[in-house]
């Protein structure tokens, strides 16, 4: 509106005058319309901010912003405050860096059952592929017959974990204090056992704490077996596929001859793969 104003030849005075009127006390003062009308009679016609130098660039510098990402490269796990002290630069710095400049985050590092050589990755894969064939991704009956195992420690409690003894507080309220407890050394080892019609059975090792491969065959598989055999009190009818992993107890030569004796046959589990057991994801 002052440009227009300036254009239309109105004076400063005229020009607040109209803008007074059109916006009251929220017109832009004496000073700043006296300002602009010198702008304009200067020859400027555009109403953006002009271009300036400002301050310098002191910390992100492209020298900065390699050293940081040599470092990083070398060995991710630094910290901002470690980087501070190397580069000699502020925090606020380096965080711009890091993310601005090399857009990098810093994430937990994920657990995983085993760190697997490439013979092994490529046996999982096989083994993976050849039961979705077999089964036909779980269609096929024989999914049926097969009864997966593993065994586990059970303690008498957890503790929880942060999130979960998180609780809604007043905003300004003291936050609830949690005390760290370890896992109680009361446990008991179990072998649990599952189905395509869900869990099967339980079942504990007593006074003893090592799972052998005569416990296995004459105690553990057999009450899997007659609980099975439970569960199908009008046709009786058995497993007849056994999944376990590789464990000594599993491999050895009594729960060889049990299984021929049952007239069972193993189907085979993935090297170092305990995710691939059924049984750590069914909730009895």
């Amino acid at each position: 509106m002052i440009l227009y104003d300036f254009k239309s030849g109105l004076t400063q005075q005229q020009s607040i005058e109209r803008l007074r009127v059109a916006f009251g006390d929220d017109a832009p003062s004496r000073t700043t319309a006296f300002e602009w009308f010198a702008e304009f009679r200067r020859g400027r016609r555009s109403l953006d901010d002009e271009a300036r130098t400002g301050r310098p660039v002191e910390a992100t510098t492209k020298e900065n912003v390699a050293a940081v990402r040599a470092m990083v490269e070398e060995d991710a796990r630094l910290t901002v405050a470690q980087l501070e002290v190397a580069i000699g630069i502020s925090s606020g710095s380096i965080r711009t860096i890091l993310h601005e400049k090399l857009g990098l985050h810093k994430v937990c590092a994920r657990w995983v059952p085993n760190r697997l050589t490439d013979d092994q990755k490529a046996a999982r894969v096989t083994w993976c592929r050849t039961m979705l064939e077999r089964f036909d991704g779980g269609r096929s009956r024989g999914a049926w017959e097969i009864l997966s195992g593993d065994e586990s420690w059970i303690y008498s409690y957890d503790p929880e974990t942060k999130q979960q003894s998180a609780q809604w507080t007043p905003v300004g309220g003291a936050a609830p204090q949690k005390f760290k407890r370890e896992r109680s050394v009361a446990k008991q080892m179990v072998a649990n056992f599952v189905a395509r019609v869900g869990h099967v059975a339980t079942i504990p090792l007593v006074q003893q704490r090592t799972v052998t491969g005569e416990w296995y065959a004459t105690h553990c598989l057999p009450q899997a077996l007659e609980a099975v055999a439970r569960r199908r009190p009008r046709t009786r009818t058995r497993v007849t596929l056994l999944h376990h992993d590789n464990a000594p107890a599993h491999r050895s030569r009594v729960v060889t001859e049990f299984l021929a004796s049952e007239q069972m046959q193993e189907v085979g589990h993935s090297p170092y793969s305990p995710d691939l057991a059924p049984c750590d994801f069914c909730v009895s």
